[in-house]
């Protein structure tokens, strides 16, 4: 799924290998757009493993029924720093998105966080 804004050559090479490719108008594709072309496709279940606008997007528009979130043992910081999960973020700590009985698994040093949304 792109923009029609996307590059012709890229688009189209992947149409020669037998790719649909879905173009949306405008410079950002909204993810009720994209579930709603899963929909019709029969899709029930998506993982999103994107970056933060991406992630950002599927959470302000309350498209999250499920979380796995993954820590390294190293902090990367600093002031210009893109966090975990972009998006427009909430106003009030109520308003954000809340886990449900959290799980808590280890691979090696790693930590990964399985949870359900309230």
């Amino acid at each position: 799924m792109t923009t029609n804004q996307c590059d012709k050559i890229k688009k189209e090479k992947f149409v020669q290998k037998g790719i649909e490719v879905y173009q949306f108008p405008g410079r950002k594709i909204s993810a009720k757009n994209i579930l709603q072309v899963l929909k019709d496709k029969e899709v029930s279940s998506i993982f999103v493993e994107g970056g933060s606008e991406a992630l950002g997007t599927f959470v302000d528009e309350k498209l999250v029924d499920r979380v796995f979130v993954f820590q390294a043992p190293i902090i990367v910081g600093g002031v210009s720093s893109i966090g975990a999960v972009g998006g427009r973020g909430v106003k009030f700590i109520k308003e954000a998105l809340q886990f449900k009985k959290p799980k808590i698994i280890l691979f090696g040093d790693n930590i990964m966080i399985s949870t359900t949304v309230k």
